[in-house]
């Protein structure tokens, strides 16, 4: 409850995931100061952050959650039960790619259950070194050295339009702050790299007429498809819509800009099972080719 706290930045939103109420998640966290008799969390109208003390419990917690997970894992092991392998991954990857390698991949390994989750590069950077996954799709190189890496796929972005709300083919960056924009939330890191790209360019967020924001590419693509506005997204998730002519790419001058993906694992986990390593190398192998 505590790392789901922090993660979310709001104890009604940590509430919400976990399926409790927000009073019952409070006391929940207020027995668990007592019980360590210091204070954990410091909390505003804007959130919660953390205390020194919440810093070194929330850095123990996912080392206890990991510690615990691979109890699980070598557990199944020992009594002969299907190898789960847990595959995390930010939303583009999730959505566009995932699908395709996954298919591949349980042919392949018919033996080895696959688990994916979807969630922020952040998270899956902090649960990958915490031991909580076996492997994760990131965007952009790690923050954490100390994880194993592997540079995937550039995905260029580009500024899409339903043909039949805009017919111009081209603008400057000037015109592009006058359109009504379908944007990510700027706490997801490929949004904070687009915006930084644009604020190099002289276009900051805040001169843009940004009238929605979503927390996946696939809800701001549908928006723009249904004619709300305009949106920054990456090939992968529009090749489709580009095909059936239901969106248009608008050029920009001087704009040229790309994701870079990364697949990211933890070289201090104990991998003892030969079919799992032999999962990583074919998967390593098929990284180029994951784009449905």
């Amino acid at each position: 409850m505590f790392i789901e706290i922090i993660n979310n930045g709001s104890i009604t939103k940590a509430a919400e995931r976990l399926h409790v109420s927000q009073s019952a998640l409070s006391q929940q966290i207020k027995s668990m100061e007592n019980s360590f008799g210091c204070r954990l969390l410091d909390r505003s109208n804007q959130g919660v952050s953390m205390t020194p003390a919440g810093e070194l419990v929330y850095q123990r917690a996912q080392e206890i959650l990991g510690v615990y997970q691979t109890l699980v894992n070598q557990l199944e092991l020992l009594q002969k039960k299907d190898r789960c392998f847990h595959i995390l991954s930010m939303d583009v990857i999730y959505t566009y790619a995932l699908p395709c390698a996954l298919f591949q991949i349980q042919k392949k390994f018919q033996e080895v259950r696959l688990e994916t989750k979807v969630m922020s590069s952040a998270q899956i950077e902090q649960k990958i070194n915490a031991g909580q996954g076996d492997i994760g799709f990131i965007v952009g190189p790690p923050a954490n050295k100390e994880l194993y890496s592997r540079f995937m796929f550039s995905d260029p972005v580009h500024l899409v339009m339903t043909p039949r709300t805009h017919k111009r083919k081209k603008m400057d960056l000037d015109e592009l702050q006058q359109l009504p924009m379908m944007m990510i939330s700027g706490s997801h890191r490929t949004q904070q790299k687009l915006d930084g790209y644009l604020a190099q360019k002289g276009v900051s967020r805040q001169q843009m007429n940004v009238t929605c924001q979503f927390e996946s590419f696939e809800s701001a693509k549908q928006s723009v498809v249904n004619g709300m506005g305009a949106a920054f997204l990456p090939y992968s998730s529009i090749k489709k819509e580009l095909y059936n002519k239901q969106l248009e790419i608008i050029e920009i001058e001087e704009f040229e800009f790309k994701f870079r993906y990364y697949l990211i694992k933890n070289p201090k986990s104990q991998q003892e099972d030969v079919q799992i390593k032999d999962l990583f190398a074919y998967l390593e192998r098929m990284l180029d080719s994951m784009i449905c």
